[in-house]
């Protein structure tokens, strides 16, 4: 067993076809990260002649001259494979020896189970509890089976399955969705590819939901992952001249119904159940009173914006075998419009028949009670033929025990000047 460096192309070739390969196991992706500072290395382990392992790792200052090592979403090996498994950490440890690597932390997509939005399981793996036994035995410390954020990256997540039958794709969203996405195409909502939108541009647009990422990282991950051929970006408009003509019909139909109704209560004829006519009058009115307020609203985006209105947009990442939804934003101005069902919709039709397997649609939480703070965040991403996905977790492995040891305590004594700082502003 020998570990080599692999140049950008062989390793991406690798990562393209491997089980475990992700976007965030991909040069271009280690690319991006040295923005942030860190180093990047690709390396690949050989057995004999054969390449059995990949791994694109993220190498940052720990302390002194030692540095500590981050395999995000990695490393690429067949962790079903003990006697693999062994050969290539037994071999990495002393690599990173001698490098002055004081630790590593992996946290492959390794799938666990997979639960519906009760938490009730519909699928659990059989080999999950032998591959955690394998990392354990070669040093790995699982960071635990975690419900929420506290690891470096999500150890949930909410997938939308996809199909190259764009009915089979509808048909499982729910009947709430189905409807939004039904009356949200007949308002004039529609999805659009647009790959050629500036970075500014739509950095502004999604600013609201994701300016904490700031602009000079959104823009380094719009230039290099679409020159690359990994990225795709959405907007989704409201044409206001459809709209118009949509709310105006809308409630045209609905004043006759009103008028109707009103009549049967004027005649007192006995064939209608008068308490039946008068609630339904009653909610005739209200929604009556909702269809003006839309014909105003269309009214006044017809007149400052004879187009189209921006009311949404989505930035994806594509692997091998997904789709890696890194920004979906809605503009909370327009959310009664259904925007975000059809968008999701929309993607899921589109990446379906190209193929892919998988929507993702970021972070999950394992917690499933209405009580939880994410039920909500949950909530928004139920009922699109989604599920929710547990890979197994995080896991770190010391290489240098002692300045490791020192690097934590240096780590800890950061964190309590920072908070002190804190607390004195």
């Amino acid at each position: 067993m020998r570990i080599i460096s692999l140049s950008k192309e062989d390793f991406d070739d690798y990562s393209k076809n491997h089980k475990y390969g992700s976007y965030m196991q991909t040069s271009t992706y280690g690319e991006l990260e040295t923005g942030r500072g860190f180093k990047v290395e690709l390396l690949g382990f050989i057995d004999g002649e054969d390449l059995i392992g990949a791994g694109m790792f993220l190498i940052k200052e720990a302390i002194w001259s030692y540095t500590y090592a981050y395999a995000p979403r990695g490393l690429l090996m067949d962790y079903d494979d003990p006697e693999q498994v062994n050969k290539i950490i037994s071999c990495l440890k002393k690599f990173f020896y001698k490098k002055n690597i004081v630790s590593l932390k992996i946290d492959p997509p390794i799938l666990a189970s997979e639960k519906d939005f009760t938490g009730k399981s519909f699928y659990v793996s059989n080999d999950i509890n032998e591959i955690l036994s394998t990392l354990k035995n070669n040093g790995f410390e699982h960071k635990g089976f975690n419900l929420y954020y506290e690891t470096k990256l999500p150890r949930w997540n909410v997938m939308v399955g996809l199909d190259t039958n764009v009915n089979n794709i509808f048909e499982g969203f729910s009947e709430e969705n189905k409807t939004k996405i039904r009356d949200a195409l007949n308002l004039g909502v529609y999805v659009e590819l647009n790959n050629h939108i500036s970075a500014k541009t739509f950095y502004e647009l999604v600013k609201p939901a994701y300016g904490q990422v700031g602009f000079n990282y959104v823009k380094a991950m719009i230039d290099k992952f679409t020159r690359d051929g990994l990225m795709d970006l959405f907007l989704v408009n409201l044409n206001t001249g459809t709209y118009l003509e949509a709310a105006n019909k809308l409630y045209a139909e609905e004043e006759e119904i009103n008028l109707s109704l009103g009549n049967m209560i004027e005649s007192n004829d006995p064939r209608y159940n008068k308490e039946k006519v008068i609630n339904d009058k009653l909610a005739s009115d209200k929604r009556l009173n909702e269809l003006k307020k839309n014909v105003i609203s269309a009214t006044n985006f017809m007149k400052n914006t004879p187009h189209e209105i921006r009311i949404g947009a989505a930035m994806v990442i594509k692997s091998n075998t997904g789709i890696e939804s890194i920004m979906l934003f809605e503009d909370k101005k327009y959310a009664y419009l259904g925007g975000l069902p059809t968008l999701i919709y929309e993607l899921a039709k589109y990446y379906g028949k190209e193929g892919y397997k998988y929507l993702s649609l970021g972070p999950g939480v394992g917690d499933f009670r209405q009580s939880c703070p994410q039920y909500q965040t949950m909530a928004m991403k139920k009922g699109l033929n989604s599920k929710v996905i547990e890979y197994a977790g995080e896991f770190d492995l010391v290489i240098n025990p002692l300045m490791n040891k020192l690097y934590l305590k240096k780590q800890e004594k950061d964190k309590k000047k920072l908070q002190k700082l804190k607390e004195k502003k």
